[in-house]
């Protein structure tokens, strides 16, 4: 959902951040929201508001083959989340394992006021973390769910933050990063939408693939991954697969190029389940 403080802060996808303006006579307002109207950019690229959601989706830079491996990529997450919501006991069971992880998480980057992009925020249950009085929440995620009515939030893609310059404090990304097709884009992006010596904050599970522990762990997570679309009762090859693949000390490595590491933490879940990684840096 869009209101007048988030407006101020949204910039094109297209164009690094160049402010957008509301064309007024589209604008519906209801409690403070923008239900429904289009922005625009002085270079004339132009985005909807439709039912209270800015679709800040970057125009024709990803086309053809990549843009049709990213739609079934979304779609593939589609029909997870449906067939997650109709398992009511196994997705409380998640839910509670995932909330108690963000929990911890958000402990671990100290973050106790300023303004927040959570990408890839899915339902923005991470929003709950934090004191609404102190810190200002933003997700941006390519697909809308019920729950991000609730919320600030905007549709668009983490290789083109719809944001301008400095906008944030904070930057989140709670296991989704080998959801994005290209990261260093992503961590571009990252650094200018961040304010002077702001942070960056991930949590993310590495499917690590060396050694022998690596492998195991990794076809664990295939057969995971498998069994679920059977049992879903869906084709295993429809479940999303990762955009990108990494390993710990190539992660370190890309991380480091572009911020500094300020603190890490890393632990196993279960004996053959990817390893977790809490990572706290700044912009330099």
């Amino acid at each position: 959902m869009i209101n007048r403080e988030m407006l101020q802060y949204l910039g094109c996808p297209n164009c690094s951040g160049a402010p957008l303006t509301l064309v007024s006579e589209q604008e519906q307002e209801q409690d403070g929201c923008i239900l429904e109207g289009r922005l625009h950019c002085s270079q004339g690229h132009e985005f909807p508001i439709r039912a209270g959601i800015p679709l800040l989706l970057a125009q024709g830079v990803v086309q053809g083959d990549e843009w049709e491996t990213w739609q079934r990529h979304l779609e593939g997450f589609r029909q997870r989340r449906e067939r997650r919501q109709q398992e009511p006991v196994q997705v409380t069971h998640r839910l509670g394992r995932s909330e108690v992880q963000q929990q911890d998480f958000a402990a671990f980057t100290e973050i106790q006021h300023g303004r927040i992009l959570d990408v890839g925020c899915g339902p923005g249950k991470f929003r709950q973390c934090f004191d609404p009085e102190r810190v200002a929440y933003i997700g941006l995620d390519p697909i809308t769910l019920p729950e991000t009515g609730e919320f600030p939030f905007a549709v668009g893609l983490a290789e083109y933050l719809p944001f301008q310059d400095e906008a944030f404090s904070d930057v989140t990304v709670l296991a989704a990063l080998d959801h994005f097709n290209d990261k260093e884009a992503f961590f571009r992006e990252v650094v200018r939408v961040l304010a002077p010596d702001g942070r960056f904050h991930l949590l993310q599970s590495i499917h690590e693939t060396k050694g022998l522990k690596g492998r195991l762990k990794h076809l664990a997570h295939e057969a995971k991954d498998f069994m679920e679309a059977k049992l879903g009762g869906a084709n295993p090859e429809g479940v999303p697969e990762h955009m990108t693949e990494f390993g710990f000390d190539e992660l370190m490595e890309l991380m480091r190029t572009f911020f500094r590491v300020e603190k890490e933490q890393s632990y196993d879940v279960r004996l053959l389940a990817p390893t977790r990684m809490f990572l706290s840096m700044r912009k330099p």
